[in-house]
């Protein structure tokens, strides 16, 4: 397959009319299709187009100027953001039906600003988007094959690629305890606006309600000074909305 990328911003590949690589799921066309289904989701390349011209296929995308994830080392406070974004981006592709399969640093890229980008779909399928739950929580579901790539997950890229597994559990084992903490609250308060808010996140649940304006509070006084003005700090109010 050949590969380009084009002065004014895209990134093309070209087979053989119909041809799928040995060991990849889709043609050219049919990964186009795919790309066309999630047409608006952010963190997804866009600008997507296909033709065939004397027996070639062109796929055109939107070309991501960025570094692929396994070239960056990361420390647990500069990680979580990142988990969160991708958490975001498989949600929301499950939530059009789509599976990527193929879920590793290769295909994962992070802009200049921080953006972080999903790539490469020719092992994607249709599938059930109720199943975005069961990749979140790392639990594989009924009828899988536990080899299928695409329930290793965020599990699988803290731990077996960036190496510090560990530190993220103990990082989210406080948070929730200080988030438990933080979720008590007068929801009746008038001239409030109360933050509802229960999510779960790499096995961890955070549960409970808070001020919108103080939702801050429990994170400032109870987080220790290792993570005090951290990016981590964003973890709380991320995983609120």
């Amino acid at each position: 397959m050949n590969e380009e990328n084009k002065p004014d911003g895209f990134f093309i590949k070209v087979l053989p009319k119909g041809y799928k690589i040995p060991g990849r799921a889709n043609s050219l066309r049919e990964e186009y299709q795919i790309l066309k289904r999630l047409e608006g989701v952010i963190g997804i390349p866009q600008k997507v187009s296909f033709e065939t011209r004397e027996n070639l296929d062109y796929l055109q995308s939107q070309f991501i100027k960025g570094r692929q994830i396994g070239f960056y080392q990361f420390y647990p406070q500069k990680m979580m953001p990142v988990s969160i974004k991708l958490s975001d981006i498989v949600t929301r592709i499950h939530r059009k039906g789509v599976h990527h399969r193929d879920f590793r640093p290769d295909h994962v890229k992070i802009d200049k600003n921080g953006d972080v980008y999903l790539l490469d779909f020719d092992q994607a399928i249709i599938g059930d988007p109720r199943l975005n739950l069961d990749f979140l929580s790392f639990r594989n579901p009924r009828g899988q094959n536990r080899n299928d790539k695409p329930w290793i997950g965020l599990r699988y890229l803290t731990d077996s690629i960036l190496g510090f597994g560990e530190k993220i559990e103990q990082t989210l084992e406080t948070l929730r305890i200080v988030w438990k903490m933080g979720a008590r609250s007068e929801a009746n308060a008038p001239n409030h606006n109360i933050c509802y808010y229960s999510w779960d996140f790499l096995g961890h649940h955070f549960p409970g309600e808070r001020d919108w304006l103080t939702r801050w509070d429990p994170i400032f006084s109870k987080l220790g000074d290792r993570f005090r003005g951290s990016k981590i700090l964003e973890l709380g109010c991320n995983l609120g909305m």
